[in-house]
């Protein structure tokens, strides 16, 4: 192609911004920096910048995209840019472009008289080339028929006052800091390279910040003055919503991760600080001036926080840089910015780790659209502008931010995190629902009640005031109290004085043919303020005996009244339905299924007759059925006795006693047993030894016959008949190998 002119002019809209000039010849670095990162198509692609003293020149060279004809073409119109606009916000590498003004090329102007633009179009496939002199508004613009890469600009004619600050080595470092990569790992961020004068100056940090917090989190030796990291400290603002994590490496008692805090809410950050026992300085005045409608972008960040002397790897310079889309603002790169007050935070608080030579981190917008948002970037490029949405980030960054860190060290420092301390002194108390408990006799804490927080049902409510604990029922209610990392569980009993009677249930079944004590259906722990003797317990329809609904009730619904008075209350008068219902067939079954060898023992007097009478009939004549069931055990003894150990069951010598004959038999291995049987039963029958002769002599004749207030019921016959099945089966059993084997 013919080479060609471009007339350059100006974008609607942004005379402002073109007559704007770079604070500083390193923002004009940074800014030719920008527009490379956002060419590059190669992860960790290296741009490099090259300045020549003597030829005053300094070049900037990447391996990216290239300059199309398309993009040439809109430099005639300064300021228009594609970039953070319809959706186009990542670069190739997948990371948010840098800029966005259409003003990154026109910035070298504020170092050279001359630019020149050498760039292969990735899109065109085509070399091109740029001659552009300040103040022509000209373009020359051709294609190159030499062989290129990438971009590489060429500034040229830069006055020697430029070139003498752009060479000075604190000037060279903020470059390096310029890129988010001096602060985090990142495996698509380009990496930058600066020679001057043909050599190569690295600023670059061998180790992240975070790698060596991992390396010195910890005191290495018993005296402290090596220094270490006591804190890391992370924030993120979205919405409104301030979410932060800490690690406490002084005491380890108050580390907490991703505690949000509404920031619209003064009482979100009143309860957090509570949980931590912080006393936050003028906590209202300071907090509660929040501008909750003027619009912020996202942004997160950290502070590591350092104490005693500095480690020789430790070479970070100190304070908290600001970047946008992982490129800094210029006002914050060097170490005089202490824009978060840690220097006014150490002056009026002493004890405090947070001063701001301590203190190094970083605050990133990522994504930032300037077209979006309220915050924006002065013309200059090296900050944000002072309007509504910069105050609202800087009240967030020095109040919520540094403001609660700050305390949370200085809460630590003043009591070793005593005050965070919750120590139960007793987990269950008895009350009254008249009296009250004070919460310090429940637990130790270094927190007021108020500052405590409390978990619980209706049963109960708390007066934080006074720190004072109210029952409103009586019964156990349980109660949670917590600081906000421990919780603690208690049981407060509440009694009542007045009398009360409260009911399990409106209705209780009861099987027919049984007796049902009626005092089963009260809850006990509602009589503490009743005298039961004094209970009156009636009935219109069911026959009743003393408390016991009697057993011959035929099956209906019974109503049955229960009424209590005393002096100086109400009457109390509560009504349970009793349902009876009738006996089914599967019953019959329950007590026959116990002895399952019982049916082949019909030579010794009808045994097996006696065990299906007693569970065919248990249920309608317990009282019968327990006779026979103790006649069974007796009887079955005697033959045991006889026929398997062949000796006299003596007719005068109690049952009980021949029993344990039995049993001394079965401890003695006795030859005369069934080896199989004695492994089955031996064990089983030995351990309940005891506890079956105290069963025996519950069933005992005179404990049914003469005691006319206790009757025995199916229920019990069928108790005892389980725990009688092990020594009936093994005498049942014995009986029959001893049978079979005589037969044989």
């Amino acid at each position: 192609m013919d080479p060609q002119i471009l007339s350059v002019g100006i974008s609607d809209g942004q005379f402002e911004e073109v007559l704007a000039t770079a604070y500083s010849p390193i923002v004009t670095l940074s800014e030719l920096i920008k527009n490379s990162s956002d060419a590059c198509y190669i992860k960790k692609d290296t741009i490099v910048i090259d300045v020549d003293e003597s030829a005053r020149t300094i070049v900037v060279r990447d391996n990216g995209v290239g300059l199309s004809a398309n993009d040439i073409n809109r430099l005639k119109s300064v300021g228009t840019s594609m970039k953070m606009r319809q959706g186009n916000v990542l670069s190739r590498i997948g990371e948010p472009y840098a800029g966005s003004k259409g003003l990154g090329l026109l910035t070298a102007f504020n170092l050279c008289k001359e630019l020149e633009v050498v760039t292969h179009s990735e899109e065109d496939d085509k070399n091109y080339l740029l001659r552009w002199e300040k103040g022509t508004k000209r373009i020359l613009f051709e294609e190159y028929d030499e062989s290129c890469t990438g971009t590489t600009l060429i500034m040229k004619d830069i006055d020697s006052g430029s070139m003498k600050l752009i060479t000075d080595p604190d000037e060279v470092s903020k470059l390096f800091l310029s890129s988010i990569t001096y602060y985090t790992s990142s495996e698509t961020l380009p990496l930058i390279d600066i020679y001057i004068n043909g050599i190569k100056r690295d600023y670059r940090q061998t180790s992240t910040l975070e790698a060596l917090y991992q390396k010195y989190n910890r005191p290495k030796t018993k005296s402290e003055s090596e220094g270490y990291f006591v804190a890391k400290a992370t924030f993120k603002y979205k919405d409104n919503k301030l979410t932060l994590s800490y690690d406490d490496n002084l005491y380890n008692v108050c580390s907490f991760k991703d505690e949000e805090i509404d920031l619209t809410n003064i009482d979100s950050a009143r309860a957090f600080l509570s949980r931590y026992s912080v006393h936050f300085k003028n906590f209202d005045s300071r907090l509660g001036d929040y501008d909750i409608e003027t619009k912020l972008d996202e942004f997160e960040g950290v502070y590591y926080i350092w104490r005693e002397r500095k480690k020789e790897d430790l070479t970070y310079p100190w304070g908290v840089r600001v970047y946008v889309n992982n490129y800094g603002l210029y006002n914050y790169l060097g170490k005089s910015n202490d824009w978060t007050q840690h220097t006014e935070i150490s002056q009026s608080v002493r004890s405090t780790n947070y001063k701001y030579r301590n203190t190094y981190g970083y605050v990133l917008f990522n994504r930032f659209n300037e077209d979006n948002s309220c915050l924006k970037i002065s013309k200059e490029r090296n900050d944000f502008i002072g309007n509504l949405a910069r105050k609202k980030f800087y009240h967030i960054m020095r109040e919520y931010v540094s403001g609660i860190f700050s305390s949370i060290d200085i809460a630590l420092k003043n009591n070793k995190g005593a005050g965070l301390a919750l120590v139960p002194l007793q987990s269950n108390r008895k009350t009254n629902i008249n009296k009250p408990i004070d919460i310090r006799d429940l637990v130790r804490s270094g927190l007021t009640s108020q500052q405590l927080l409390f978990d619980h049902g209706d049963g109960i409510w708390i007066d934080r005031e006074k720190g004072l604990i109210h029952a409103n029922s009586i019964g156990n209610h349980k109660l949670k109290i917590s600081n906000g990392r421990k919780t603690l569980d208690f049981c407060i009993e509440a009694e009542n004085p007045t009398p009360k009677l409260v009911l399990k249930a409106k209705k209780t079944r009861v099987r027919e043919g049984e007796t049902y004590d009626l005092r089963q259906a009260i809850v006990k722990k509602s009589t503490t303020n009743v005298d039961l003797d004094k209970l009156v317990i009636k009935s219109d329809e069911a026959q009743i005996e003393g408390y016991n609904l009697k057993a011959t009730n035929k099956p209906d619904t019974y109503p049955i009244y229960y009424i209590y008075k005393s002096e100086g209350h109400p009457e109390i008068s509560q009504i349970h339905d009793v349902i009876v219902y009738p006996l089914y067939e599967d019953d019959f079954k329950k007590l026959k299924k116990l002895f399952p060898d019982y049916e082949v023992i019909d030579e010794y007097h009808k045994l097996n007759d006696v065990v299906e009478q007693i569970s065919k009939g248990y249920i309608n004549s317990p009282v019968i059925c327990g006779i026979a069931l103790r006649s069974l055990v007796e009887i079955t003894i005697r033959h045991f006795l006889e026929d398997v150990l062949e000796v006299q069951a003596e007719r005068d010598i109690d049952t009980a006693a021949q029993m344990n004959r039995i049993f001394n038999a079965l401890r003695d291995n006795d030859s005369r047993l069934d080896a199989a049987l004695v492994q089955e039963y031996r064990g089983k029958l030995l351990r309940t030894r005891k506890q079956l002769f105290d069963y025996y002599k519950k069933l005992g004749l005179n404990h049914y016959v003469h005691d006319t207030e206790s009757i025995i019921t199916s229920n019990e016959i069928l108790a005892f008949s389980q725990r009688l099945r092990n020594f009936l089966g093994f005498v049942f059993k014995s009986l029959v190998v001893k049978n079979r084997s005589a037969k044989a």
